[in-house]
C-alpha cells in the first residue's frame, strides 16, 4: 500500500513473497530498492503488510503493518516564459504565449499572469489579456495562454505589451520573468491632400478684394485619418503659377499679386487631421486677367498625398477697366511736307491687359484720304497700349497736294477700348 507507485517508478518490491524467521532467530530482513527519479514530488509512502503468519502468532493488528517514507531530494522546477520576446502584427487577432517548466514535476505548478507596466500598448485599447493565475499540471511542461489584440484603424508605431509572472507556487523562478510582444501596426500611413468649402479640393476661385479690402484666407490641409505618428508635408508654389509673387512667399514686394504664410512645412502633431496656410491677395487697384496661384504637396514623413494633392487657387480682379483719351498734347496742328504725324492715347490707370483702342474717322472732317485730292494716308484702325504703359500713338503722313488751300480739320474719334486677347470691353 501506500501513496509510491511500486512496479520500479518510485521502488521496487517483490510483493507476495515469502519470507521465513529461522529457528533460532528473532527476526528477518524485508528489502526492496527505492528508485532515485529526477522529479520534483512530494515525499510518498510504501506500506508494508504481514499476511498468513505460520507457526507462530501474531502480534498486535497495529504491529501487522510498516509504513516507509521516501523523502524527494530534488528540487522544484523552474517556472518562467518560454521565450522573453515575441512579435505580431494587431491584425493578427491574436496571440498565444507559453509558460514552461525547467523540467517535468508530479506536482501542480501555479503561476500568476501579471501585466508589467513597462510596455507602449494600452491595456484595453490596444489589448486584453486575463490576469490570472495559470497552472502547469503535473506531469506536464507547458501551459499556454491567448492576448486579445485590438485591430484599430489608426496608424501608429509599433508598440510592446510586457507582461510578468508572480505568486509561483511549488516552483522557483525562471529566467525569462518577462515576455515581450512587440505589436506592428497593420493599418497604411494616412493620406494628406487639400481641402475647401465648395468640397472639390482641386480647384478654388477668390476675390481679389471685397468693399475695398484684400481678400484673405485659410487653405485648409488634411489628413483622412488619425495618425499617432508626427506628419509633415511640404508645401511649394508650382512654376506654371501665373499669379506674380517675388522671392520671398510670406511678405508682400512690389509688383506681388499674394502672400503665402509659413515656411514651407506644415507639421501634424499627434492625432491632429488638420493644418491650414495663410493666404493673401494683394490689391494692386490695376485691371488684369484673372491668375492663378497653384500649390502642390509633396509627402514628407509618415504619409502620402492623396487624390488632391494640387490646388488651383483663381485670383479673380475686382478693378475696373482705366479711362481712355487723348493725351492733352494730342490736339495739332501738321504742314503739308512734315514729318510723319503722331497723335498720343493715353490711359489712367495702367493696365494689365493689352488695352486695343479702336478709331475712326469723324463723318464732319474736312479732309479725305482716298483720290487724287487726298490730304493723309490715316484711315480707321486701332492703336494698342502695352501692358504697364499710358500711352499709345496713332501715325499718319499728311499730303504735300501742291494745292493752295484752305486748313482743314482732321478730326479723330475714339471707339470702345478692348483687351487684345479676347476683345472684351476692357476701358472707357
Amino acid at each position: 500500500g501506500g501513496d509510491a507507485t511500486g512496479g520500479g517508478t518510485d521502488y521496487s518490491f517483490t510483493d507476495n513473497a515469502a519470507y521465513t524467521i529461522s529457528a533460532g532467530s528473532p527476526t528477518e530482513t524485508i528489502g526492496f530498492t527505492v528508485i532515485d527519479d529526477d522529479l520534483y514530488e512530494l515525499d510518498q509512502t510504501i506500506v508494508i503488510e504481514l499476511s498468513a503468519v505460520t507457526n507462530v502468532d501474531a502480534g498486535a493488528a497495529a504491529l501487522q503493518s510498516s509504513t516507509y517514507t521516501i523523502e524527494d531530494d530534488e528540487t522544484a522546477p523552474n517556472v518562467d516564459y518560454k521565450s522573453a520576446t515575441s512579435t505580431a502584427a494587431e491584425s493578427d487577432g491574436t496571440k498565444t504565449v507559453t509558460l514552461r517548466l525547467s523540467e517535468e514535476s508530479e506536482i501542480d505548478v501555479a503561476v500568476t499572469i501579471t501585466n508589467a507596466g513597462t510596455g507602449s500598448a494600452t491595456s484595453g485599447s490596444d489589448y486584453t489579456v486575463t490576469l490570472e493565475e495559470k497552472t502547469i499540471s503535473a506531469g506536464d511542461t507547458e501551459e499556454s495562454f491567448v492576448v486579445t489584440l485590438t485591430d484599430d484603424t489608426e496608424d501608429e508605431d509599433d508598440e510592446t505589451i510586457v507582461l510578468g509572472i508572480t505568486g509561483n507556487t511549488n516552483s522557483g523562478q525562471g529566467t525569462n520573468t518577462t515576455h515581450t510582444i512587440t505589436m506592428s501596426d497593420s493599418d497604411p500611413i494616412p493620406s494628406v491632400g487639400f481641402s475647401n468649402d465648395d468640397g472639390s479640393g482641386a480647384v478654388q476661385t477668390v476675390i481679389e478684394a471685397v468693399d475695398g479690402t484684400a481678400g484673405s484666407y485659410s487653405i485648409e490641409v488634411v489628413l483622412n485619418y488619425k495618425s499617432y505618428q508626427a506628419t509633415t508635408v511640404t508645401y511649394a508654389v508650382n512654376a506654371s503659377s501665373t499669379a506674380e509673387k517675388g522671392s520671398d512667399q510670406a511678405t508682400a514686394e512690389a509688383g506681388d499679386d499674394y502672400t503665402l504664410g509659413g515656411s514651407g512645412t506644415l507639421t501634424f502633431a499627434v492625432g491632429d487631421t488638420l493644418e491650414t496656410i495663410d493666404f493673401s491677395i494683394v490689391d494692386d487697384n490695376t485691371d488684369e486677367y484673372d491668375e492663378e496661384v497653384i500649390i502642390d504637396l509633396t509627402a514628407g514623413s509618415n504619409c502620402t498625398v492623396g487624390s488632391i494633392g494640387q490646388l488651383v487657387i483663381t485670383i479673380t480682379d475686382d478693378d475696373a477697366a482705366p479711362t481712355v483719351r487723348f493725351s492733352a498734347t494730342a490736339d495739332a496742328a501738321g504742314t503739308e511736307g512734315d514729318a510723319t504725324q503722331s497723335v498720343e492715347v493715353s490711359i489712367d490707370p495702367v493696365s494689365g491687359k493689352a488695352v486695343v483702342i479702336p478709331y475712326t474717322i469723324n463723318g464732319t472732317s474736312t479732309t479725305t484720304n482716298s483720290g487724287a485730292s487726298a490730304d493723309h494716308d490715316l484711315a480707321a484702325s486701332s492703336v494698342t497700349i502695352a501692358v504697364a504703359s499710358t500711352t499709345g500713338n496713332i501715325t499718319f503722313d499728311i499730303t504735300q497736294d501742291g494745292t493752295y488751300e484752305n486748313s482743314e480739320n482732321l478730326i479723330i474719334d475714339l471707339g470702345t477700348p478692348a483687351d487684345g486677347t479676347d476683345g472684351v470691353a476692357t476701358g472707357t
